[in-house]
């Protein structure tokens, strides 16, 4: 969805919503009653077991208390949009994150103390999300927070936890300065699920020279666009790095998109691929240029390309990188996406899948902590690795995750999985 972070404030990745106005994601995610109907029948059985005890030992049964004790439970706050235009991509988060956890509860819980969440609607806004934030500390007790659906709201929660002492993990904001202060320091608290933004530009450069064999690359560039330059800047790094050639690097100013006179630098340069890691409208009219010009050149994208607006005939044949597959060949992906589609009745997306990794990275760090305090859970989750339905990971010094980056390939007239890449490598 959406592109360029130019500011702390603005939307990053397809998984934050979009700048250029997509809203053709999926806009209904089917509810699941599967944790009503389970506690129902927990009720029903021990209403039954109670009645028989009673009739059996002949002795008055006390009463059954009108709520369930909270001690002993594991507070986590949940944080996304519950409310406005972005509420059912929050949504599609919380159901990720509420599975993990349910399946931690069925389990016994975190070192056998039930996890206990609670809802707090950021609306994807910086002032609503640092509220919900302060909300979850001082009036929900939570000492753990995930979530943070989109940069703009998680950075403020992350300042939060910085200042109130909580572990904050986020699910979905891929912005830097979710786990790095303006200064330049990491956060000691905050950790993220997905990848931080310009970690792709890295995949898409060893995908170009290891897969492609590609020795010629060309950049695209928007210079008003921190997303689109910090992806298309680390790419120059690594493929250069890797012994290629960077032949063009044209600049083109949005909102144009006559890329005429782009497309004849490029072609007079001759590369083998172009990298353009702008959102659709730029991927689909570079892509229907470039066909009607006859330029033999592979197009590479980002994950702001995972759009239902894709031209996909127009760029048929085309890369982009992206967070999850359902295709991915994983084990452990293919029996989550199992279980997904049975809770929900609906096929998991990358939101869903990142929401789940979330939450279940935390459980694990606070199980196998020192203590469920968030400076010892802090220090597992730097130490720790974790194998989630995106891939296996560790974290790096700024508490980014060094992680599988799916390859997506336009074949077809559809979106296939095609590879997973190691941009570590």
């Amino acid at each position: 969805m959406g592109a360029g972070m130019g500011d702390p404030g603005g939307f990053s990745t397809p998984l934050e919503a979009a700048r250029d106005g997509d809203r053709s994601l999926r806009m209904a995610v089917g509810r699941h009653h599967r944790r009503v109907w389970r506690w129902t029948w927990r009720l029903i059985c021990l209403a039954s077991w109670v009645l028989l005890v009673a009739v059996q030992c002949g002795t008055p049964t006390p009463p059954l208390p009108s709520t369930p004790p909270a001690t002993g439970s594991v507070p986590v706050a949940v944080l996304t949009p519950m409310t406005g235009e972005l509420a059912t991509f929050g949504e599609i988060v919380r159901n990720g994150i509420t599975l993990a956890f349910d399946e931690w509860n069925d389990r016994g819980g975190v070192n056998g103390r039930p996890i206990q969440w609670v809802f707090e609607d950021t609306l994807c806004d910086p002032l609503e999300a640092g509220r919900a934030a302060e909300r979850a500390v001082d009036q929900d007790e939570a000492r753990f927070i995930v979530g943070g659906l989109c940069s703009e709201a998680a950075i403020p929660i992350a300042r939060v936890a910085d200042e109130r002492g909580v572990l904050f993990v986020a699910a979905t904001a891929t912005h830097p300065l979710v786990t790095v202060d303006e200064a330049g320091a990491t956060r000691s608290l905050v950790f993220r699920a997905g990848y931080v933004y310009s970690y792709q530009g890295r995949a898409a450069a060893r995908f170009a020279l290891d897969e492609l064999n590609a020795r010629r690359a060309a950049v695209l560039t928007n210079p008003g666009d921190d997303f689109v330059r910090s992806v298309g800047d680390e790419f120059i790094e690594t493929f250069v790095a890797g012994g290629g050639q960077v032949v063009a690097r044209p600049i083109y100013p949005w909102p144009d998109l006559d890329f005429d006179a782009v497309l004849t630098e490029i072609a007079e340069a001759g590369p083998q691929v172009l990298y353009a890691p702008d959102a659709y409208p730029v991927a689909n009219r570079v892509g229907t240029q470039i066909r009607a010009r006859g330029l033999d050149v592979t197009l590479l994208g980002s994950d702001v390309w995972d759009s239902g607006g894709l031209d996909l005939v127009a760029l048929e044949g085309a890369y982009f990188t992206t967070h999850y597959s359902r295709e991915a060949p994983s084990p452990m992906a293919k029996a989550w996406r199992e279980g997904y589609l049975s809770a929900f009745a609906v096929e998991p997306d990358t939101l869903a899948a990142l929401g789940y990794d979330a939450a279940n990275l935390l459980a694990s760090a606070m199980q196998d902590a020192a203590s469920l305090s968030p400076n010892d859970v802090a220090r597992k989750l730097e130490t720790m690795e974790f194998e989630g339905v995106t891939g296996r990971w560790r974290f790096d010094s700024r508490h980014n995750p060094m992680k599988p980056v799916v390859m997506a390939h336009i074949e077809g007239g559809d979106v296939a999985f095609y590879d997973i890449v190691q941009p570590e490598k």
